[in-house]
């Protein structure tokens, strides 16, 4: 151990060689002493089982020329440790790696002290233990990767927790995982349904175009496919050596060596495979395995997650049919439609668009048909004071205001019952002049801009300087006047205090502009993004958050746009798009026809459970010189018909006793039938009758238009007259 026969120790003791005999025997540290010159004059049994070294090999060799056939960097190490320990006297824990011939790379942990000074105190006999610390550092590399896979784990699953985007967090996964465990290959790999075949879904390091196109097999012939078989993890240190099953051609084309898979479970059967590749020979590990099984588990834990966001979303649309449906069967009973639309109210902030315009639609059905008869008595006896008093200017001017609004009016119904069918109809799109739009709105909604603002010493301006000569549109009247004057209301409704209202008007590039501006409160952002979505309304109690989502629909069905701009303390703009119509397109629109029944004395049976209809119906036709009878019972009306014989039945659908339909039918067993006219406010067509076996010559909706009605009777009556040439 210490060669006491050597004289030349530069100064040593043979005591202190002594001292040390049984210390270095004892102990399980390395144990150096080297001189002044950098000459081992002491190494311990320990030191050299270290590096596989007998003692003679190193007493008395120069310590340099020994560490730099080891690690050359060593000697660098050394030096400062030298130099540290002369000034310092001792040094702690400086570290030193080698990397051996047997034992592999290890590390040493140095503590070191000066044990005799000799000559010049920046020299002097250097003792130093060596403790091997290489089970230390592969504990402390193992657990900072254990950590490290832990922390991608929990980055990986809060990632997924976070985002139900698959694609996005399978391709978030590959490229953790390769990167954590330090791999060239990493791939998911789904089973594709009704085949035996994988789809590589996601992956990192694989040639460019085979992620999310390539196939390969699931038979047990490959390494994916032996994982799912055999239901456990799957190591593969050496794919040229492996018997279990064959390289497939993906593996070899890119050089993999090594391998691990295991499998991503779904439900009842598996989802697919994750595995990851090396062009290295490489081991993998237990922790490795582990790791990627953990990765696996929340790659099924997202799966099912989507499984069950995906079937919540079935269930809500199923749940959205179903009060649909329900609301159907209930809309004609008024206690029960107020709870529909109690808990339709509830649902509004979950439904989407069309279904709150479909839910409009249903929930107006039960009251249309009421709505309509008041409608068709008012429309009714203004058409026949336009008869008698059409001449009187200002009396004529408003029986028209009248008709023109019951017509609007009837026409919001029909709309509201035709939510549900959002088909474009251009079967009523006529001509229209939008400049003579913009004036009947601006009369219809004088009322509130004038006569009650003046009332409450507000005033208001109407500019209409810039209304210029436009080429016209095709669309439905009623409708386009609606959307005007509901973008007037509002802005009435934002300049509280009184302002300007603007129109104009323009053509440019076959499309037709109007512009309103009002120099109002403006809007904010937020309330600009929701400003045409239905039940949305700044005027709440008081409005119904429908007029500017109708006006929208409006637009579109028109195959026009409605915009809004506008800031906050400088008003808004609404800009209204229309294509220009073609050129004898449609017919124009006119506010009033003559409506006169050119046929001989008829004899009519009137039959409708609303007295006032009956009245003015049976008013307007005696008048023309008809023989009219009149009854408000379906009962009384099949007894009239059996004692009497008429030319026309004109007959309400629904009536309490016995129904429009029964009536009619009567009429099956007559030798001699009456024209059949069906009057109704409900949403009832020819279609609808003719599916019923229901025979009927003609339908007018309620309100009742006479020009429509003598029409309709007169084209009857001419075809029957036609038939009897």
């Amino acid at each position: 151990m210490i060669d006491k026969n050597k004289n030349n120790h530069s100064g040593i003791s043979q005591q202190t060689i002594g001292f040390f005999e049984n210390l270095l025997r004892a102990s399980t540290d390395g144990i150096l002493i080297t001189d002044a010159f950098h000459n081992i004059i002491v190494a311990n049994d320990t030191f050299c089982e270290f590096f596989d070294k007998k003692r003679n090999e190193l007493i008395e060799t120069d310590l340099f020329y020994w560490l730099e056939q080891i690690e050359p960097n060593a000697v660098e190490n050394w030096t400062e440790l030298e130099k540290f320990v002369c000034t310092n006297d001792f040094c702690n824990d400086v570290e030193f790696k080698f990397n051996t011939q047997k034992q592999g790379i290890r590390y040493f942990s140095v503590n070191a002290s000066v044990l005799e000074r000799i000559g010049v105190e920046e020299s002097g006999v250097i003792v130093s233990i060596w403790r091997d610390v290489t089970k230390q550092k592969k504990a402390e590399k193992e657990l900072k990767v254990r950590q490290n896979q832990q922390a991608v784990i929990s980055d990986i699953g809060i990632y997924a927790l976070s985002n139900t985007n698959m694609s996005e967090l399978m391709h978030q996964t590959v490229n953790l995982t390769a990167k954590t465990l330090d791999v060239d290959y990493c791939k998911v790999l789904e089973i594709l349904p009704g085949s035996k075949e994988l789809l590589l879904r996601a992956g990192v390091g694989w040639n460019k175009g085979l992620v999310e196109n390539l196939k390969v097999s699931a038979d047990n012939n490959s390494q994916a496919g032996y994982t799912l078989s055999s239901n456990s993890p799957v190591i593969v240190k050496n794919f040229h050596t492996e018997t279990r099953f064959n390289t497939p051609k993906l593996l070899k084309d890119h050089g993999i060596v090594s391998g691990a898979s295991v499998i991503i479970h779904d439900k009842e059967k598996p989802y697919g495979v994750l595995g990851v590749h090396t062009t290295k020979l490489r081991d993998f590990t237990k922790d490795d395995i582990n790791f990627l099984q953990s990765i696996a588990n929340i790659l099924t834990f997202a799966l099912k997650r989507k499984r069950l966001e995906d079937d919540l979303k079935v269930l809500n649309k199923s749940l959205e049919i179903r009060v649909v449906d329900r609301t159907d069967e209930l809309s004609q009973k008024n206690e029960e439609l107020i709870f529909e639309i109690s808990e339709r109210k509830r649902m509004e902030k979950t439904l989407l668009q069309s279904e709150k315009l479909k839910a409009l639609g249903v929930m107006s059905s039960g009251v249309a048909h009421e709505f309509n008869n008041i409608l068709a008595i008012i429309m009714g006896y203004a058409q026949l004071m336009r008869q008698g008093y059409g001449d009187h200017k200002k009396l004529g001017k408003g029986i028209n205001v009248i008709i023109e609004a019951a017509k609007d009016g009837a026409e919001i119904v029909r709309r509201m019952q035709e939510f549900t069918n959002q088909q474009k109809d251009t079967t009523k799109f006529v001509l229209v002049d939008m400049v003579d739009m913009i004036k009947q709105a601006i009369d219809y909604t004088m009322p509130k801009w004038k006569h009650m603002a003046q009332a409450k010493g507000l005033d208001y301006q109407i500019d209409q300087t810039n209304l210029k000569k436009i080429p016209l549109v095709n669309g439905n009247p009623s409708e386009l006047k609606e959307v005007l004057v509901n973008i007037i209301n509002n802005a009435l409704d934002a300049m509280p205090e009184g302002g300007t209202l603007a129109f104009s008007t323009e053509e440019k590039n076959s499309t037709v502009y109007v512009r309103i501006s009002d120099t109002g409160e403006g809007m904010y952002e937020d309330v600009l993004m929701k400003i045409f979505d239905p039940f949305f309304s700044t005027k709440l109690p008081t409005g119904s958050g429908l007029g500017l989502s109708a006006a929208y629909g409006i637009m579109t069905r028109h195959g026009g746009t409605i915009k809004v701009e506008s800031e906050v303390g400088n008003g808004s703009t609404f800009i209204l798009s229309l294509p220009m119509a073609e050129e004898h397109s449609g017919q124009s629109k006119s506010s009033e026809s003559p409506f006169y029944l050119t046929e001989n004395s008829l004899s009519i049976l009137i039959v409708d459970d609303e007295e006032y209809v009956c009245e003015f119906l049976s008013e307007f036709f005696t008048e023309e010189g008809h023989t009219v009878q009149k009854t408000c019972s379906g009962k009384e009306a099949i007894q009239l018909l059996n004692h009497s014989s008429f030319d026309l039945l004109l007959c309400d659908l629904v009536m309490p006793d016995v129904s429009g339909k029964e009536v009619i039918r009567t009429l099956e067993t007559f030798d001699r039938k009456p024209k059949v006219g069906l009057i109704t406010g409900w949403n009832y067509t020819a279609e609808d009758a003719d599916k019923e076996g229901l025979k009927v010559d003609f339908i007018v909706k309620k309100p009742i238009d006479f020009e429509e009605l003598v029409k309709n009777i007169h084209d009857v009556f001419s075809l029957a007259s036609i038939g009897k040439t």
